[in-house]
């Protein structure tokens, strides 16, 4: 993916556009709003309203709230007729106003903006996004979609009429910086009409598709989070906000979905002066559905994946897939329903408590909190520890090498490496690597000991390696520092994480986990002895900022080597249960691109690098678990003078074991939810829980297959073409 840069005049007045008539003017106040809210204060804003039918008691509303948000705002409402688009299908609300913003190059007269939909809310600073230079070739930018992943998701038909790949991007057009001049260059207004008129009920998607189509291969990629879709939102762990929200399935203040995302619109709209109507007739009408929708889930998750299997065994692919897709989904709903229904309590009651004053900004990005504590801690020498074997060192060169080649280049690095059985060569090697990436970088090896957690929970022909981490209050006579695992791959700048000044009550700063959701789900009966709710945050320990002197005065170390004694058998992890239950309270949550799961960077739709991946189910340079992270593994290691050994036993054995898990993925997709709904039925809700989570696994595994497949052949080719400097990053 080509990366955009900054405009050479960033300070020209930002365009912003939108459309909406008079049913969607709640969620056009709260969108302008929210964008006005968060944008630069010392940048004119020039804002168009695409005016299919609003009111003027709303125009007049609206006018007020421009002027008691911010400065300099330019308003013009523009009216449009939709009839032009009189032929084309019909869109949300049986109107043609979603039509309405392929008439942008037509109506107005400036050379760029930026596009919202009505059902946003900004709460990211959109000065970034307009100062943006597209890259060469394209004539606007997006964020891929989160659900149509294709040109033939959306109609195959008309990607073979015109000659385009069925699996070629799909963009969501609900945020997107437009390059009018080359739009009207291409005569794009015109070409839609006839797209649309001569395509009618073949697309699915109203403008998107005309978008899509049309542009195929000039259309640029943003990152995801300038177009975050509201199910994502809900997915989310945390209440994160740095993002564009976009509530893609349902108008928040029409009825909405129940979850944290519908929550954090009423809380806006009610701030912001536009309450919601909880008592409106479409609201009680969508309150009513919902009850439905939670009646019939469990009967829907049983019909559907029998329906699959049927058309499945008498080869209708096309059916079955939409089947599977449909059962998937149905299966994750009911299974999740009471982790979801506690996690969403919790945030909701979080984001309850947000005020949003339209002057003032009082909740700043995590992004500008780490800006303005830099100037406090940039002279500071980072520090970094890490530990590992002979084993993992493979793992541990790549892990010091991409972490050199991100950090700022002006920064002292302290590296202090934990060292449980390494080679005189492994030893050689890291000292050479960190010679040839330059800078100053002061290494250490720290001998251990791991024999005092003889007892901990520990299986056959696993080391101990894992739990040093907990003694490094003990062994290292530091302030702070940033720890990180062996398998972890660092494509984004450490200082700005070293930098963070830690919460007074906090000890540590961590990313959820991603897979172990609350502290029962790694030990109850831990929980339940130390009297802690069960439904409390789990971290991952693999990326963690730890504030060494505070963790002495709680004699971590020492309260740490007595509850691996005591409960090494009862939990499901090593060195992570001391963490958790005995922090339990005083670790700070770090956005999630600080810790990405592999298994998340596999399930991306692009090679977004802005994070530091993390290989959580298997070390990569031993075992292969076909995808693109496993090629980004191979491909830095190849880089970097450490190439991955694809002969190896470990490695040989695990792809023969990768084959045999395809073959019976059918057969497990099939057996475990049986075994889930039988469970259910004699009253056994842990159990069915248990093979529910592995059953929603196992379908997504095999109706996603094909797809999957197409996708990481996409990505895993793009991935083969990267190039990493060590002295300077070729990856912004």
């Amino acid at each position: 993916m080509e990366h955009s840069s900054a405009k050479e005049n960033p300070m020209e007045p930002i365009v912003l556009a939108l459309a909406s008539n008079e049913r969607y003017f709640p969620g056009l106040y709260c969108a302008v709003a929210s964008a006005l809210r968060y944008l630069d204060r010392t940048r004119e804003v020039n804002l168009r309203v695409l005016d299919g039918g609003i009111s003027q008691t709303s125009r007049d509303t609206f006018s007020k709230l421009i002027d008691r948000v911010r400065g300099v705002v330019r308003l013009e409402f523009i009216t449009v007729n939709p009839s032009v688009f009189g032929k084309a299908t019909l869109g949300p609300g049986r109107s043609h106003m979603t039509y309405c913003r392929l008439l942008l190059p037509h109506l107005l007269d400036v050379p760029r903006l930026i596009y919202l939909d009505c059902d946003v809310l900004v709460l990211r600073d959109l000065a970034q996004l307009f100062d943006l230079e597209l890259a060469p070739g394209k004539v606007l930018a997006a964020a891929r979609d989160s659900e149509t992943l294709s040109l033939a998701d959306d109609s195959p038909t008309i990607a073979d009429a015109i000659n385009l790949p069925r699996e070629g991007a799909y963009f969501n057009c609900g945020v997107t910086l437009m390059n009018l001049d080359a739009l009207r260059e291409q005569h794009f207004f015109q070409r839609s009409i006839e797209f649309l008129n001569s395509w009618s009920g073949k697309y699915r998607f109203w403008d998107q598709s005309a978008i899509n189509f049309l542009l195929h291969g000039q259309i640029d990629e943003l990152p995801e989070y300038w177009n975050r879709a509201s199910w994502r939102f809900d997915a989310q762990r945390n209440n994160d906000l740095d993002c564009v929200l976009h509530y893609t399935t349902s108008a928040p203040w029409l009825g909405g979905t129940p979850g944290p995302a519908q929550v954090l619109f009423e809380r806006f709209a009610a701030d912001a002066g536009l309450p919601v109507n909880r008592r409106s007739p479409p609201f009680r009408t969508s309150a009513r559905q919902s009850v439905w929708r939670n009646a019939l889930a469990p009967l829907r998750a049983l019909a559907f994946p029998i329906a699959w299997l049927w058309y499945r065994l008498i080869r209708k692919p096309d059916k079955s897939a939409a089947y599977g897709k449909v059962a998937r989904y149905w299966l994750d709903y009911v299974y999740n329903t009471p982790s979801r229904r506690r996690l969403h309590r919790q945030r909701s009651r979080e984001i309850s408590t947000m005020k949003f004053d339209l002057g003032t900004s009082p909740l700043a990005s995590f992004s500008a909190i780490l800006a303005h504590q830099a100037a406090l801690f940039s002279m500071d020498p980072v520090v970094l520890a890490m530990a590992s074997n002979e084993r993992y060192f493979p793992g541990l060169y790549c892990t010091v090498a991409s972490a050199l080649n991100h950090l700022d280049a002006a920064r002292e690095v302290h590296l202090k490496v934990l060292d449980g059985g390494m080679s005189q060569q492994s030893r050689d090697a890291l000292s050479r690597l960190i010679d040839r990436a330059g800078g100053s970088v002061r290494l250490e090896f720290v001998a251990v000991d791991p024999s005092m957690f003889r007892g901990a929970n520990l299986k056959p022909g696993q080391s101990p390696i894992a739990y040093c981490r907990i003694l490094l209050p003990r062994l290292l006579d530091v302030p702070r520092l940033i720890y990180l695992d062996s398998d972890v791959l660092v494509f984004r700048d450490l200082a700005e994480l070293y930098d963070f000044k830690l919460p007074l009550d906090k000890a540590i700063a961590a990313v959820r986990d991603s897979q172990t959701l609350s502290l029962a789900d790694d030990s109850r009966e831990i929980a339940h002895a130390m009297k802690l709710p069960a439904e409390g945050a789990y971290f991952n320990s693999g990326v963690m900022l730890m504030n060494l002197d505070e963790l002495r005065r709680q004699h971590f170390a020492q309260r740490s080597v007595e509850f691996l004694r005591s409960w090494g058998g009862k939990s499901r992890f090593r060195d992570q249960p001391p963490i958790n239950f005995l922090l339990h309270g005083l670790i700070d949550e770090l956005p999630e691109h600080w810790n990405r799961a592999s298994w998340r960077f596999d399930a991306q739709q692009n090679n977004d690098l802005g994070c530091l991946l993390h290989y959580t189910s298997s070390a990569p340079w031993l075992v292969e678990t076909a995808g693109p992270a496993q090629v980004l593994f191979e491909r830095f290691a190849a880089e970097v003078g450490l190439p991955v050994n694809r002969r190896s036993p470990p490695f040989r054995k695990s792809m023969r074991r990768r084959s045999w898990r395809s073959a019976v993925a059918p057969l497990r997709a099939f057996a475990f939810p049986i075994a889930s709904l039988w469970y259910r039925l004699i009253g056994k809700p842990d159990k069915s829980a248990a093979y529910g989570k592995v059953a929603r696994y196992w379908l997504d595994y095999v109706y996603n297959t094909q797809s999957r497949r197409r996708l990481h052949r996409q990505r895993s080719r793009e991935i083969s073409t990267m190039k990493f400097d060590l002295r300077t990053s070729r990856l912004a």
